[in-house]
């Protein structure tokens, strides 16, 4: 039985005479003549600029000097001098402002003379004696309205009603190691105050 099918198997595979076998297609062979070159890449050739220090930032001649349109190029000391100065002039008070003296504002004009008399006043005194406030006589005052107050503020003595320029106060209105102080204005004829008030301070003494 096996050698029945291997003879089966022989007689299938053995061509027959009138058959061909099918030829295989020749393969090109490479042909130097034929051959195509390939191009070479050619590869980029970067140009190195080289910078140099003088190129980097632009110099001024050496006898550049930088001016300014209008401007001059000398000084005169005298035009220095005076743009230093205030831009509001001062100016001199005339004889006729000068002479009498400005009056304050609010008050009468004879009110430039009325002040203290600091010769004539007291400024410090022992525990015990009497003190004295002074001031200076002005025209048209006919009397003079005079208080004394303590350092705390605190009027101790007030309504007084005098016709002198000085006034003596009682030693008992006074403490040890205290400041006291007065102040005094003037009325005129119909009782109205002429001036502002003026005044000075007083120290009790040890």
């Amino acid at each position: 039985m096996a050698l029945v099918v291997i003879l089966l198997f022989t007689a299938a595979c053995t061509p027959n005479d009138g058959d061909t076998l099918p030829t295989s297609a020749a393969l090109p062979t490479d042909d130097p003549a034929t051959e195509v070159p390939v191009e070479e890449e050619a590869t980029p050739t970067a140009e190195v600029l080289l910078a140099t220090a003088e190129n980097l930032r632009p110099t001024l001649p050496p006898t550049f000097t930088p001016t300014v349109e209008g401007d001059s190029q000398e000084i005169d000391d005298t035009d220095d001098a005076s743009a230093s100065q205030p831009s509001n002039p001062t100016s001199t008070p005339s004889s006729e402002t000068s002479n009498p003296p400005p009056v304050t504002s609010g008050e009468r004009p004879a009110c430039v003379d009325f002040e203290v008399d600091l010769q004539e006043s007291t400024s410090t005194f022992a525990l015990g004696t009497q003190p004295v406030a002074a001031w200076t006589s002005i025209d048209g005052a006919e009397s003079y309205f005079l208080e004394l107050s303590n350092q705390s503020g605190f009027v101790i003595l007030t309504d007084i009603y005098i016709a002198e320029t000085t006034y003596t106060f009682d030693a008992d209105l006074f403490e040890d190691a205290q400041a006291y102080g007065w102040s005094v204005y003037p009325l005129d004829a119909n009782g109205d105050q002429m001036c502002f008030t003026r005044g000075s301070e007083m120290v009790v003494q040890d």
